[in-house]
């Protein structure tokens, strides 16, 4: 007997990197596939290592079952060599010839073995799955588990445990045989019945193989599909025996399983415009499944869900050899492992040409070069320079053990390869600012030159401590700018430069309204941007990799629970316009709750860049809609009590629902789930109408927001002030000086916003909320230019911070949602406030500055 194979992997049209390895030796007649799981990096090294582990066993010597184990061992050896690979495991299904007319299969996971033998075929193995384990215990109908949100969650993986069960099955196959191996990504895609039909239409194993990978695509393609196709051939007595019976022993015989009943697939719901779709016509239901990176939680269980931040990235690989004199082909690092999409290799064409992905991906890479953007990045589980072994794809006997962290010295040439985009990105940071600096002083000019109609007929002299101002705007400036260029020199160019200017909007403002009310606002507040500053740096310099506050995450939220409860302890709290939000301690007051904001999102990225899947997948079924176990919502359940603890004890409207608003926001970008935005939504209406029935003040701020007028020079005055100064404003403003927005009460504080409307008019507000658009959306394209989840979670959760806050005090003073009483990010009068954005600010450009260097790093290992 001998055994024709043919064999194909391919990415899938969703998927960026292929997480499926496949094996074929004809030398040791050993045929296997592996389904990697943990990232985009973890997943490939977890099923390539498996696979070397596997023919390395069987090459010595050892029986199908005792290879299995070998191939678990060393997955579990290589995640512990590397606090990167935590987490990643992979299915296996190998086939062996044992002699004879025996073939003894090797299975772990959901990847299976078909037989096509006269036309039928029957599935040879059992799925480890939940949903598998439902059907058998007569829990689910077939049916049923074709649609189960759970059905992607694995009870058994390679890469688990220290031992793993091997389901080892015993086959008598016969001249005329077809076997399959194929991972999941076929079986969730394309029908049985359509697998039969495909078997028996090509004669050719390998053309076979491609066909059906081709048919999953065409349905989807949601998942990395493989597909190794084999041939039993009868041979005379002459030929000399198959040496694979000498590399297998014999293993007891287990019963075949009965053939699984012909059902229909699953549906996609492609998140992205633009992919295919499968056919409606052979869409069942109430089934959906998006881009699910895949990954195990502390039960072994392994789920799928969708992140919302994500951007496409470039599919990568690297050619491997084949084993020692044979012709072994390894996916998704072997010859033949991948296409360009849309394509079919030539039979007259090397299969490692076959591979190559041609002149688009460098003029993709080109383009990306000329916006200083890097290699296009979505995956969310680790940096992309874990991919690659170097500058070229030369394999070493280290690289046999998988990919690998570049060395010291390599990391040292992807730093110096930085240096033109840092020199860029700093380049026009520093030119931006001075811009800012020139229009901030500019603006102090006019406002200590405004003298009313005297102004035309005086001599106008320049104020006598300019120089002294602007030397301090500038170096203010300039000292951030070089903490910047020595500590995150890959940073993005626009953040500081945006919050200078507003900075600078706010600081003019406030020497205005000083020259009215004869007050010190501005001179306090360049103190405090001074202190902001100085703590700009002290981030920069203390957090210099943003995974380490990841690791420290529930400490984070015991802090912020602290600092958030900090204004009730007696003697210390100060209440201020019927909120208790201030905490004073000797000369110094300060609002702890925008320090508790930073840290609550700390704990928040880290808690679900570790369960978002959990979170996404459900376990208990209400209604129409899974929701996950109660352990995984406690600590979500915590934050929404806490911030209605805010709400009820501090008398804080605004707080309240920036910590909620942060909290729904980031649970919805982790999950994708829109029915927790509705159920938090609802639950904070019920809290906000608990709050206006119980607290006056609330009761005023709405209905002096649904009705000013009815009391316009008492409760409602602020509101119908803040209208006035809008209206005299105009378009192009009174000019700097020569308004009169001293006459809104907390103009420098809570409604800054109508005095700039005031003086600088409609062309004023539109530029101010230009900067704050340009700033939240800077923050937001480095979340989803970041590598991890925790980053592209913290970065959007930052972000979400500063656009909800400059919402909530935008809303209020144009009368869109009632007034919260919160401060307008860099703009408004308050140190606390400042400092804290400030934190946020230089956070984010760690964030930036990692994702450039991660970026560098791949695009070096692909030079």
């Amino acid at each position: 007997m001998r055994i024709s194979a043919g064999a194909f992997s391919d990415v899938g049209r969703v998927r960026e990197v292929n997480e499926d390895a496949h094996l074929v030796d004809d030398r040791l007649a050993l045929f296997a596939i592996a389904d990697g799981m943990g990232g985009h990096q973890g997943g490939e090294v977890a099923s390539w290592t498996a696979i070397e582990a596997l023919r390395a066993a069987v090459a010595a010597g050892q029986p199908i079952n005792d290879a299995v184990q070998q191939a678990n061992a060393a997955v579990l050896e290589r995640a512990a060599g590397d606090p990167a690979l935590e987490g990643m495991g992979t299915t296996m299904t190998a086939a062996v010839v044992a002699g004879g007319r025996r073939l003894l299969l090797g299975h772990v996971g959901d990847s299976r073995a078909y037989l096509w033998r006269g036309g039928d075929l029957s599935r040879l193995t059992e799925d480890h799955s939940l949903v598998e384990e439902l059907v058998r215990e007569g829990r689910l109908t077939r049916e049923q588990a074709e649609t189960h949100p759970q059905k992607a969650i694995v009870t058994r993986a390679l890469g688990v445990d220290a031992t793993i069960d091997v389901d080892v099955y015993s086959v008598e196959v016969e001249p005329g045989d077809r076997l399959l191996l194929c991972s999941d990504g076929l079986t969730d895609m394309v029908r049985e019945r359509d697998i039969e039909r495909l078997l028996a239409g090509e004669p050719d194993p390998q053309r076979a193989a491609e066909r059906l990978v081709d048919e999953a695509n065409e349905a989807g393609g949601v998942d990395n599909v493989t597909a190794v196709v084999l041939d039993v051939i009868e041979v005379s007595d002459d030929d000399p025996p198959d040496p694979a019976a000498l590399a297998a022993e014999p293993a007891p015989r287990v019963p075949r399983p009965e053939p699984a009943p012909d059902v229909g697939p699953a549906t996609v719901e492609v998140p992205r415009p633009g992919l295919a779709r499968r056919d409606p016509r052979r869409r069942p239901p109430g089934r959906a499944a998006g881009r699910d990176p895949r990954r195990r939680d502390r039960r072994r269980r392994v789920v799928r869900a969708p992140l919302v931040l994500r951007r496409p990235r470039r599919r990568a690989g690297r050619a491997l050899p084949g084993g020692p004199g044979g012709r072994a082909r390894l996916g998704p690092h072997g010859r033949g492992a991948h296409r360009p999409r849309g394509r079919r290799p030539r039979p007259d064409r090397a299969p490692g040409r076959d591979r190559r992905r041609g002149a688009r991906f460098a003029r993709h890479r080109a383009a990306l070069h000329r916006t200083d953007r890097g290699p296009g990045r979505g995956d969310l589980h680790h940096d992309l320079h874990d991919l690659h072994d170097g500058p070229d794809d030369t394999v070493t006997d280290d690289d046999r053990a998988g990919p690998r962290h570049p060395r010291p010295g390599r990391r040292d040439r992807v730093s110096g390869a930085t240096v033109p985009l840092a020199r860029r990105r700093r380049r026009a940071e520093l030119a931006l600012g001075l811009l800012v600096v020139v229009f901030t002083a500019g603006g102090y000019v006019l406002v200590a030159l405004a003298d009313g109609p005297q102004l035309a007929a005086a001599s106008p002299e320049l104020p006598p401590d300019l120089w002294a101002f602007l030397a301090s705007v500038f170096g203010i400036y300039v000292a951030a700018h070089l903490a910047v260029r020595r500590l995150a020199p890959n940073a993005d160019a626009t953040l500081l430069p945006l919050a200078a200017a507003l900075n600078g909007i706010g600081f003019v403002t406030l020497s205005r309204l000083d020259v009215a009310l004869e007050t010190d606002f501005a001179r306090i507040q360049s103190v405090w941007v001074a202190v902001g500053v100085a703590a700009f740096v002290g981030t920069l310099a203390v957090v210099r990799d943003i995974r380490v506050l990841e690791r420290y995450r529930y400490t984070f939220a015991l802090l912020a629970v602290v600092f958030l409860l900090l204004p009730l302890v007696p003697g210390i709290g100060r209440t201020i316009n019927g909120a208790r939000l201030w905490v004073s301690i000797g000369p110094l007051d300060f609002q702890p709750g925008e320090v508790a904001k930073v840290f609550l999102v700390v704990f928040l990225a880290g808690y679900l860049a570790d369960k978002h899947e959990l979170l996404a997948a459900g376990s208990v079924r209400v209604g129409p809609v899974f929701l996950p176990a109660a352990r995984h919502l406690a600590p979500l359940l915590l934050a929404w009590g806490v911030a209605l603890l805010v709400m009820v004890y501090e008398k804080d409207l605004g707080s309240s629902l920036l910590f909620f608003g942060v909290f729904a926001a980031m649970l919805y970008m982790a999950t994708g789930r829109a029915y927790y935005v509705g159920v938090a939504a609802v639950l904070f209406a019920v809290a906000a109408w608990f709050s206006y029935l119980v607290y006056d003040h609330v009761q005023t701020r709405v209905d002096m927001w649904l009705d000013p007028w009815q009391d316009p020079l008492g409760r409602g005055f602020q509101n119908v002030q803040s209208w006035f100064a809008f209206g005299t404003g105009g378009i192009a403003g009174t000019g700097i000086g020569l308004g009169n927005p001293y006459k809104i009460p907390n103009a420098a504080t809570d409604f800054i916003f109508a005095a700039i409307g005031e003086e600088l008019g409609l062309v004023g507000t539109l530029a101010t909320v230009a900067g704050f658009l340009l700033l939240v959306g800077s923050a937001f394209r480095i979340a989803v230019d970041a590598e991890r989840p925790f980053d592209k979670l913290f970065a959007a959760g930052l972000a979400t911070i500063l656009g909800l806050q400059t919402f909530l005090i935008l809303g209020g003073v144009t009368r869109l949602i009632p007034l919260t009483g919160i401060t307008l990010p860099f703009v408004s009068y308050g140190g606390s406030s400042l400092v804290a954005n400030f934190v946020v600010l230089a956070l984010l450009l760690r964030i930036s500055d990692h994702s450039a260097r991660a970026a560098a790093a791949a695009e070096a290992g692909r030079a």
